[in-house]
Order: C-alpha cells, then sequence, then structure tokens
C-alpha cells in the first residue's frame, strides 16, 4: 500500500513541476517544496518493516542452525531487530503530531530544516578544515590526533565542552612553535564552536519555533498556489465530497436493489422448485395406488 501510495505521489509531483515549469508567472518549486509530496513517514514505516522481518527471519535461521553461529551473525541481526525498534518508536511520533498540543517539535524542525541544513554544510567545512590542520601538525605530539577518526572525536567533545583540560595537557613536545600552535589553535576552535556556532545553531532553531508559535511563517510558492486555488473556489472541496459521497450513496443503493432482485427471483425459484417436486411427489403416490 505504501508503494501504491508513493507511485502516485511521484507521478502527482511530476505534473506539478511541468505545470510550474510551462507556468510564466510562477516560480519553480524548490526541493524542500518537492520533498512535500513524499511522506517521509511512510518511507520510514517501510524501512522499519523491512527490518523487522529481515531480523526475525534471520533471528530464525540461527536459532534453528541453519545459519553459522558466529558473533559477526548475530551482531547483523542485532542491527536489524534494534534499528527496527528506533524507527518504530520514531514512527509513534506521527500519531502524537496530530495533536494540537505535542506536535511542536516535529513541526519546529520540519519548518527549521532547510536553515538548518544550510548552517550545517558551512559549519562542516569549518569543523573538516580545523579537523585536517590538527591531524597534520598535532597528530606526532598528541595522541588524540593520531588518526582522524579520534581527531573528529576529539574535536566534537570539545565543542560540547567536554574533557578541556586533558586535551590542552596531553600535547607531548619539546618544540616551543608546536606547543603555542596547540594552545592557540585549541583556544581558537573551542571559542569559535562553543560562542558562535552552538549559539547560532540554537537561534536557527528558536527563529522557527517563533514562526511557529506566531503562525507566521512565509508560505512557499507551492503553499501560495494552493491558498489561490482555494480562494478562486472555496467551496470547491466542500462540493467534491458531497459529489464522491453522492456517487458512492448511488452505486451502494443499486447494489442493494440488484442484490434485492436477486434474492426475490431466488427465493421464488426456490418455492417453485419445492411446489414441482411436491406435486411430483403426489404423481408419485398415485402411480403406485
Amino acid at each position: 500500500m505504501h508503494i501504491k501510495w508513493h507511485c502516485h505521489s511521484i507521478a502527482l509531483l511530476k505534473r506539478t513541476v511541468k505545470f510550474f515549469k510551462t507556468s510564466t508567472t510562477r516560480e519553480e518549486l524548490t526541493v524542500y517544496e518537492k520533498f512535500k509530496f513524499i511522506n517521509l513517514w511512510f518511507v520510514l514505516i517501510l524501512i522499519n518493516d523491512i527490518l523487522f522481518v529481515v531480523g526475525s527471519i534471520f533471528k530464525i535461521l540461527l536459532e534453528k542452525k541453519h545459519a553459522e553461529s558466529s558473533s559477526g551473525n548475530y551482531d547483523i541481526c542485532a542491527l536489524m531487530l534494534g534499528c527496527g525498534c528506533l524507527f518504530a518508536y520514531i514512527g509513534a511520533i506521527r500519531y502524537i503530531g496530530f495533536f494540537k498540543t505535542f506536535n511542536i517539535l516535529t513541526k519546529v524542525l520540519k519548518n527549521a530544516f532547510p536553515d538548518m541544513m544550510r548552517f550545517l554544510l558551512t559549519t562542516i567545512l569549518l569543523f573538516w578544515g580545523f579537523l585536517f590542520c590538527g591531524w597534520a601538525v598535532l597528530g606526532p605530539y598528541h595522541i588524540k590526533f593520531r588518526h582522524i577518526s579520534t581527531a573528529s572525536e576529539c574535536l566534537f567533545s570539545l565543542l560540547n565542552g567536554d574533557e578541556m583540560f586533558t586535551t590542552f595537557s596531553a600535547t607531548v613536545t619539546e618544540n616551543t612553535a608546536v606547543w603555542y600552535f596547540s594552545r592557540f589553535y585549541l583556544y581558537i576552535f573551542t571559542g569559535l564552536f562553543i560562542y558562535a556556532v552552538l549559539n547560532l545553531f540554537v537561534a536557527v532553531i528558536l527563529d522557527s519555533y517563533e514562526k511557529f508559535k506566531k503562525n507566521d511563517l512565509e508560505p512557499t510558492s507551492l503553499q501560495t498556489f494552493i491558498n489561490e486555488c482555494e480562494i478562486l473556489d472555496p467551496t470547491r472541496y466542500q462540493r467534491d465530497v458531497r459529489k464522491n459521497l453522492g456517487e458512492a450513496w448511488s452505486f451502494l443503493c443499486e447494489s442493494f436493489d440488484c442484490l434485492r432482485k436477486w434474492y426475490t427471483r431466488k427465493s421464488i425459484n426456490s418455492r417453485f422448485e419445492f411446489h414441482n417436486s411436491v406435486f411430483d411427489n403426489d404423481n408419485s403416490e398415485e402411480t403406485i395406488l
């Protein structure tokens, strides 16, 4: 059912994109507006079901000794079932979001998602610059910068204010230039990311929250088009609903009428057959007598 729904959504998306491209008075749809045609909740539920089914089958094969009982296979099975549980509980947020007092988190994150992605793109480039610089310069002298992975983990803990003194004191070198560079590098990174990047990231989310709270969200071109259609014909939706209900009611009446005629005809035929059988029995008895 989810696959069929997504096929219809993609077909509608193609027609809408074509309409906006051919229209001279409207702007083309953005990537964020195109994603509105795809319900990501259904995608999440589909992935969740696949993980549960595959993980359960794999678990049964391991229990029945039809697959090798190695730690790697058990890890794969646990990974599938664990991710399935995680996605299942995330999907439960969708049903809580139907209540206006409980959908603040999903609404705010949904509205702030484009700005968050643009902000994170710039932040990731800046983070990578500090990462490769620290790995190249401090790698031979600092245990946390020996590898790219450990250097990334160290910088991520620093921007959250964790293990600062340990990181500063773990530089082992007699080179004064490297020692001063490590101090300058760590001070610049922690100051920039803690006081600027994190606060600006929170400000981006708070801006979306304030707009959501005041109901002052800027409508997209797709929402503007839908609002214009409702303004031109505000009763169109009601008329369509009444028309569909009328067609459904007519279909039910016709079906009931056909069923009633069939039942009446069948009852008449059964009575006729019963009378014929009784008449045949009487004739046979008279013949015997």
